[in-house]
């Protein structure tokens, strides 16, 4: 018997540019696009495969440059892939994207990327480095196109592919999306080398019925079977020791009674192996009016809901079509909170008005309802961001119709991760004001003394709450040790430890913001704009 040689196809996940609120999240979980893609491909004859997350790379084993970073020469060199692929959903990080792919390619790979930023974006991405780009979920297309590699007529026949002929794309249409969930196969996490996962991510939704300005994902939302879902839990818990698990669905809930029943299997599951498990998910503020899903999250012991809330400012959420006024925005988080569950909150500062037209309000009235909805609102966690025009959403259509984007060529894609003004408001609101009131407002939620709190939790609420339940022990039950130990940590150490975090990230990003010079390239860029 003769047997064929191993060929390898590398996943790469490219590391963010900066210092920005995903940094130490991304230490220790990644992105499971990639994962999904390779683990469709290992399951061809003949094709190995492998995911590499630049922003979680652990221990010695791999090969280091001068800095301490991976060495893509050395890796190609001890390790050839014949195929390097790239994830391309993040356009923060589409300039490191683009650098890898000329690099892998000068070393004789075929350079392949999907992803939102990709496939909105083809042309350029095909002339920075990249051979083929793939359209939509690649699952499918991956494993046509590596059945056909060795003919160049063939695999540029695969549909949902793309590529350039005489400079010039070359589209093969859309692949249509998987419906049927249930039959790809759970991400395989050994294929991901040199990470450490302690948040695994899971995902029960495809796609989003909601039609928000901003956002890039659309399209009819598709979810798996709860039964499915369950089982890949109970898989990465016994194989992997899994404990956290984050929903990456941009909406839990989109299948209202797929996701209650999917928490009674959680709630039923962790009941049966005597572990709490930590599940984090996505879900719309509106999904509060559902009596039954929020007595499902309290029955499951869901960790935390990140909620979208955008903007307490109904002009900002009727720009946004996010299909609620902010009249109810307050009742329906008191709703949440009444279950005993954490939440993230999700903001946007300052959204961009239509034609740049001066708002009704100073900025210092619009910080201070922003301030008064986050305070009355008691959210544990708070993100506040500035608008993202992203490749493909109807906001950066907008924006470039109104000629109040920042050219690309000086606010480049490394600048795309919310932190910094990438548009021109209005006369009143400049985007240094706005990016300094945005920071005052992150400083003031994250100096609510969470370090003198959680000195507090250890050195005195433990005590009271635990050293009592200590003497059941002499009973032989230790349960009341171990439920005890657990309403401390979740109703009072958790929530302090992360925003103390929260803190961290924060002068982290500003002492980042200090060293670079952003402010100089929004000058040329505002310059730029106005002589139009």
């Amino acid at each position: 018997m003769v047997l064929k040689k191993r060929r390898l196809l590398r996943i790469i996940i490219p590391r963010f540019p900066h210092f920005n609120i995903y940094t130490n999240a991304s230490k220790v979980t990644t992105s499971i696009g990639p994962l999904l893609v390779a683990t469709n491909a290992v399951r061809l004859d003949c094709w190995d495969a492998e995911v590499i997350d630049e922003n979680n790379l652990h221990g010695k084993f791999f090969p280091q440059n001068s800095r301490g970073e991976l060495d893509h020469k050395k890796l190609q060199e001890e390790t050839p892939a014949e195929i390097v692929g790239f994830y391309g959903s993040i356009s923060s990080s589409i300039p490191r994207l683009y650098e890898l792919a000329r690099l892998y390619k000068s070393m004789g790979a075929l350079t392949i990327a999907g992803g939102k930023h990709i496939e909105n974006l083809p042309v350029e991405a095909l002339k920075s480095g990249l051979d083929y780009v793939f359209f939509g979920e690649a699952e499918i297309s991956i494993r046509k196109f590596l059945e056909n590699i060795d003919s160049i007529d063939s695999r540029n026949t695969v549909k949902g592919i793309g590529y350039l002929r005489n400079g010039l794309l070359e589209r093969n249409g859309n692949r249509s999306e998987p419906d049927e969930l249930d039959k790809l196969p759970v991400p395989d996490y050994h294929l991901l080398r040199f990470a450490s996962m302690k948040i695994f991510p899971i995902i029960s939704t495809r796609g989003c019925n909601m039609n928000c300005e901003f956002c890039a994902v659309k399209g009819r939302s598709r979810s798996c079977s709860p039964e499915y879902l369950i089982n890949t839990v109970r898989y990465l818990v016994e194989t992997y020791n899994a404990r956290e698990f984050f929903d990456v669905s941009d909406h839990f809930a989109s299948n209202m009674e797929r996701a209650i029943r999917f928490l009674e299997l959680f709630a039923l599951y962790q009941q049966s192996i005597g572990k709490k498990l930590s599940l984090t998910i996505q879900t719309r503020l509106t999904d509060a009016r559902s009596e039954n899903y929020l007595r499902a999250l309290k029955k499951a012991g869901v960790s935390m809901v990140c909620i979208g809330y955008e903007s307490p400012v109904d002009s900002d959420l009727k720009q946004m079509n996010k299909g609620y006024h902010s009249e109810e925005m307050l009742r329906l988080t008191r709703s949440f909170k009444r279950q005993g569950v954490r939440i993230h909150g999700m903001f946007i500062f300052s959204y961009p008005r239509n034609n740049a037209t001066p708002p009704p309000y100073s900025l210092a009235e619009y910080e201070k309802t922003f301030w008064k909805f986050i305070k009355n609102s008691r959210i544990d966690s708070l993100q506040l961001l500035l608008a993202i025009p992203l490749p493909g959403t109807d906001l950066r259509k907008r924006l470039q119709k109104n000629n109040q984007l920042f050219p690309i060529e000086q606010i480049g894609w490394q600048y795309y991760d919310g932190q910094y003004p990438l548009y021109f408001q209005n006369r009143i609101y400049s985007p240094e004001k706005i990016q300094k009131a945005m920071g005052n407002l992150m400083k003031r939620f994250y100096k609510r003394g969470f370090l003198a709190r959680c000195i507090k939790n250890i050195i005195i609420d433990f005590p009271l709450i635990i050293f009592p339940s200590v003497l059941t022990i002499l009973s032989g039950r230790i349960t009341y040790i171990q439920k005890a130990f657990r309403f401390w940590h979740s109703r009072l150490f958790s929530n302090n430890a992360i925003c103390f975090g929260g803190l961290l990230i924060l002068k982290g990003w500003f002492k980042n913001y200090r060293k670079g010079n952003f402010p100089d390239l929004l000058r040329k860029a505002e310059n730029t704009l106005f002589q139009k």
